[in-house]
């Protein structure tokens, strides 16, 4: 059984176009979900949640709920896999010009054939935006890949295009450094600031303006870009209520807590009840 809250399965996946290696996300969630449905042993209770469960591993008892129309339902194990979202920006002027997007959007806009590519002659990415900071002083682990990923995709559209990326840090795991190695190669822009010297961003007569202190030249750069994309980090949902339903745990992030961080990420301190993807933590796909 699949409980899904949604119309459709898929997550955040939805809003992906492929991978940094080039996979097709889209085609492969479409695969998926045709896979399931051809499945006989498999059931997906879409726009459904959970609304309380008892028993132990082996013989647990799920009740759920779609509408007004409850079920119970049998498992021996439960598999959590409820996601996590994408941090809302509030810093960076976002909301004061429609040029001001984040990386989702952006990604959109780059997968959909009406965007003006031609329009688009300068681009300036901010990265962790929402990540490694007093409130949430995780690394996302997916911002740098999307970045990278982004800006390579924009560069196949438009090789003319003058993109900049200003980061703290390039988080290019494993063979994404050879990602990073070729959009350094395609002449894409990469600018470290400190950790106190963040960029600042403001709107003039709709002009975006972009003023950071390069590490390196230890000296500040302007910028007017015709698009400001905020590489926004991952945050977990209230996941509050579905702790208490599961009687599971949550750490002191939000996520969901597993039994040891090193040997028992995935497992629950509750035998029978494991965790999957971002619930549990900030995780890159692929």
């Amino acid at each position: 059984h699949i409980i899904e809250k949604d119309k459709t399965i898929g997550g955040n996946a939805k809003r992906l176009s492929e991978t940094l290696e080039g996979e097709n996300v889209q085609k492969y969630l479409t695969h998926i979900t045709k896979e399931l449905k051809k499945d006989k042993n498999i059931t997906a209770h879409l726009e459904t949640e959970v609304i309380s469960l008892v028993g132990t591993a082996g013989d647990f008892v799920v009740e759920i709920k779609k509408g007004d129309k409850k079920e119970h339902i049998t498992a021996g194990a439960v598999i959590v896999a409820t996601g996590a979202e994408e941090y809302s920006p509030t810093e960076y002027s976002y909301g004061k010009n429609e040029k001001i997007i984040t990386q989702r959007d952006f990604e959109s806009k780059l997968s959909n054939s009406q965007f003006p590519i031609s329009n688009c002659q300068s681009v300036v990415m901010i990265q962790c935006v929402g990540s490694r900071n007093d409130e949430h002083p995780w690394c996302s682990k997916v911002c740098c890949s999307d970045a990278i990923k982004n800006a390579l995709l924009l560069k196949e559209k438009n090789k003319d295009v003058d993109i900049t990326v200003l980061y703290r840090d390039m988080m290019s795991y494993g063979k994404k450094e050879l990602k990073f190695k070729e959009a350094r190669e395609k002449g894409i822009n990469f600018l470290r600031f400190r950790k106190d010297e963040e960029p600042r961003v403001s709107v003039k007569d709709k002009k975006i303006e972009v003023t950071v202190k390069d590490l390196v030249l230890d000296r500040e750069l302007q910028f007017e870009p015709d698009m400001l994309v905020l590489s926004t980090g991952i945050v977990p949902h209230d996941n509050r209520t579905l702790c208490e339903i599961l009687g599971v745990s949550l750490d002191e992030d939000g996520f969901f807590k597993g039994a040891n961080p090193k040997f028992r990420p995935h497992e629950s301190e509750k035998p029978g009840i494991f965790f999957a993807g971002l619930c549990r933590s900030p995780s890159v796909s692929g």
